[in-house]
């Protein structure tokens, strides 16, 4: 039981701007700013959510165009 409810960090495919890539947890994307370019292991929903959220906030503030009037 507490196997089937473990859910192991996602792994994601990232690159740089010079389109370099390597894997990478969320937490390593958001830090170093890298694109993402595909899920390639991991099942952890909490991760998903982070990322998910991440790129919620940046479509928000892109609609925004990129103000800070709150």
């Amino acid at each position: 039981m507490e196997a089937s409810s473990r859910q192991d960090p996602l792994i994601l495919l990232c690159e740089d701007d010079d389109g370099n890539t390597v894997r990478m947890t969320v937490t390593e994307m958001l830090n170093a700013g890298r694109g993402f370019v595909r899920v390639v292991g991991g099942s952890s929903l909490k991760d998903l959510d982070r990322l998910l959220t991440a790129y919620h906030d940046q479509a928000l503030h892109a609609a925004d165009g990129g103000a800070d009037d709150g």
